[in-house]
């Protein structure tokens, strides 16, 4: 046998439930692994101890009997609306409209909006960032100009020019006086 067995065969082995093939199989594993010698040993003790527990009492056939007839009596009997379901009745509408309202609510709440970008296209997420790369060179472009005009900065801020590019290449930022 190539894996130990799981418990539940250990249990039948012990209780002497296992089929013929099941022991000589159980059997010939214990042989050769002394972890399952052990578990047996543990599984066989826990049988033992579970033989010498008194067993359940015998239930009383009058007993019996008198709940048979408790149980009949009680499904002859009409039943009478408990005041979970005179309430559940009565306020029925009441629950339908709170049901609906909610339905309504969540259908509301998971509709996406024109704004939310959660389901926007990876060309429309490209276009946003060209924007805001955009809208950032601009803001910086008007903060070096309000630098200028207040005589912050002495000289011209220098200019990035791409790799490849010359300086005489790259066109001058023209600010404007306003």
């Amino acid at each position: 046998m190539t894996r130990c067995p799981d418990m539940t065969e250990w249990v039948l082995y012990a209780a002497g439930e296992a089929s013929p093939d099941q022991r000589t199989t159980l059997s010939a594993h214990l042989e050769a692994c002394q972890a399952c010698r052990a578990e047996l040993e543990a599984v066989r003790r826990g049988v033992e101890a579970l033989g010498a527990l008194d067993p359940a009492p015998p239930v009383r056939a009058e007993a019996l009997a008198s709940l048979r007839d408790r149980l009949a009596a009680q499904r002859r009997r009409p039943r009478a609306r408990t005041g979970l379901r005179r309430k559940a009745y009565r306020y029925g509408w009441a629950a339908v409209a709170a049901a609906a309202a909610a339905i309504v609510l969540a259908v509301f709440l998971s509709t996406p909006d024109a704004d939310n970008h959660a389901w926007a296209d990876s060309a429309d997420v490209e276009n946003e960032i060209v924007e805001i790369a955009a809208e950032l060179e601009l803001l910086e472009a008007d903060t070096f100009a309000g630098a200028w005009e207040l005589d912050l900065l002495k000289e011209a801020p220098p200019v990035k020019t791409p790799p490849g590019q010359s300086r005489a290449d790259t066109p001058e930022l023209e600010i404007q006086n306003g």
